[in-house]
């Protein structure tokens, strides 16, 4: 008998989760100041590229040591917080769920596809194999 009980939850599965909760509270908090600074297409812009930054560094966990990682992942952010800064948001009668959600949608797949570009052309395990 090896112990495993597929019934009992592991530990890192539980702090994983616990993470992703708890990383509700600082979008939380980001959409309430930009929202009360600015509007509100840009707070939910905001909100939703922090969330994306958070998949797509929790999806390249692996790739947390390599400098060019941390590099994209920064200027990925700084992109953004300059384009969500100066780009004057349409303020439509619909919600701004209609068409930020779609746009952000294909930006995260960008921002996935140029980090597993960066990871087969830069990464130590490729290069050293």
């Amino acid at each position: 008998m090896n112990g495993y009980r597929p019934d009992v939850e592991h530990s890192w599965l539980a702090e994983e989760r616990k993470r992703d909760w708890l990383m509700l509270i600082p979008a939380t908090i980001i959409f309430a100041l930009v929202w009360h600074f600015t509007t509100r297409e840009k707070a939910l812009a905001s909100v939703m590229t922090l969330l994306i930054l958070y998949v797509l560094v929790t999806q390249m966990w692996e790739y947390r040591r390599e400098r060019w990682f941390r590099a994209a992942i920064s200027a990925f952010a700084l992109i953004h917080v300059v384009v969500i800064c100066l780009v004057p948001f349409p303020s439509p009668l619909r919600p701004a769920i209609v068409y930020v959600f779609p746009i952000t949608m294909a930006d995260g797949f960008a921002m996935y596809g140029i980090v597993r570009w960066l990871a087969s052309k830069l990464s130590r395990s490729n290069i050293s194999s």
